[in-house]
Parts: C-alpha cells; structure tokens; sequence
C-alpha cells in the first residue's frame, strides 16, 4: 500500500504546471477574402508582413483564414463554414476584413449588412477574443460622387463603422490609410499591390500592437498567478498525505 501511495505522490508532482503551458503562441485569425489568401495574394498578406515590426506579432501564430472571392456572404446561414474558417473559434484576436469582396461582387448594401452582421454576431457569440474589424480600403472607381457605386459604397463602410461599435469592437481604419493613393494599386485599380498590403499591415500595426500587448501581459499575468496557485495546492496535498504515508508504513 505504501508503494502505491509513492506511485499517487509522483504523479500528481507530474501534475504542476509550468509557465510553458500557458506561454504557447496565441493564436491570431485574419477573416478576409483575398488579402487573407495565400494562393492568390501575389504581394504578400497582412500574416507575411506583420512579423516585420518585431512583436507582439512575433510571440504570435498569425493565420490566413481567407479564400478569393469569399466575403460576408459566403458565410450567411452557413455557421459550420465560418466556424471552420475561425479555427472553430480557438484564436484568441481575431481580424475581420470582409467587404471588399462583396462589393466588388456587387451586393447590395442591405444584402452586405445582413451578411456582415451575422459574421460579427456569430463571433461575439461563440468567443470572448479580442476583435478588430477592418473597413473597406480606398477604390477610385467609389470615389467619384456621380457614380451610384460611390453611394453602395459609403454604405458599406457605414455598416461597417455601426456594426464595429454596437459590439463594442475596435475598427481600424484601412480607407484613411490608403485613400487617394494610387501606388498602392495594382494595375486594376482594385486590389493591393505590395506596397499596399505594407501600409495596410503597419496600420493595423500602429493600431493594434498597444492594446495586444496590453491584453496578452494581462492574460500571461493571470496564467501564471494560476500556475503558482495550482502548483501551492498540490504541495498542499502531496504534505498533507506524509501523515497518511507514514502509518500505512508503519501497519505494514
């Protein structure tokens, strides 16, 4: 019996955790269409070029989640995509670049927000992440008030901004960014060249990194409060079983 009881003792030893386990690289999901793909964005994404400004995006595990052509509507009532598109919601920030693609696609504005909104609702929803949502960069063609495109297109980023603020999460502002700037277009005049999806990726830096780090330093701290918590009450134990140990010894 006393040999069982030692063999109890050094697995729950085992079971104190360490730092390690709670400092592995969080995970960051970029939710887009084909700024956030791999196979198509020819210039890089934004999970290519964030690591160039050192941390907090290099203690990360920064993912694409996109695919050309998706937008907010290939999500629409199809929860068991989008949950796999976010990693069935195990990241823990989250960036949500959708629009662009549905407006070029030519959805309307009421057909975007329904859309939009179910992707943001599904995430406030099924995660406590931290979640910055991106509006639509500058396009020459929407910016040309005589077009009714121009219009759809303030729209757009209406939904955007109002969604981002009824769930109280953070909108970066990409169209400030890149507005009036046609060196960072590529020959369409529609998509990011390299140089655009760089001053897109610093902005998101610049707007982003503080408040990351102030999230993450609060989460760590918690963890490893918990850690030495846990690691207290199983010396805790394991002390209060020496007693127990000593008379089985002593009855054997």
């Amino acid at each position: 019996m006393y040999r069982k009881l030692l063999v109890i003792l050094l697995v729950l030893s085992t079971m104190i955790p360490t730092t390690g386990q709670f400092t592995r690289k969080p995970k960051v999901t970029f939710l887009g269409g084909t700024a956030t793909d791999p196979e198509q964005a020819s210039n890089g994404t934004y999970v290519d070029n964030l690591p160039a400004f050192g941390e907090p995006w290099t203690d990360m595990q920064l993912i694409n989640s996109g695919f050309a052509g998706n937008g907010a509507s290939s999500y629409y009532d199809n929860s068991d995509l989008l949950a796999q598109r976010l990693g069935n919601y195990n990241s823990r920030i989250y960036f949500v670049m959708l629009g662009q693609d549905d407006f070029q696609q030519g959805d309307s504005s009421s057909e975007f927000q329904k859309n939009f909104r179910f992707v943001i609702s599904s995430i406030a929803n099924n995660t406590n992440a931290i979640v910055f949502v991106l509006n639509l960069y500058w396009l020459p063609i929407a910016s040309i008030p005589i077009l009714p495109i121009s219009q759809t297109f303030r729209r757009y980023q209406q939904v955007i901004n109002s969604t981002a603020q009824e769930f109280k999460y953070q909108l970066v502002d990409i169209y400030a960014k890149t507005a009036g700037n046609f060196n960072y277009l590529q020959n369409d005049l529609v998509h990011l060249n390299q140089a655009g999806q760089q001053a897109v990726a610093a902005k998101i830096h610049n707007a982003t990194s503080t408040i990351i780090q102030d999230r993450l330093s609060l989460i760590v701290n918690y963890n490893k409060n918990a850690n030495i918590i846990i690691g207290i009450l199983v010396v805790v134990g394991l002390v209060a079983l020496i007693p127990i140990l000593q008379r089985y010894n002593q009855s054997e």
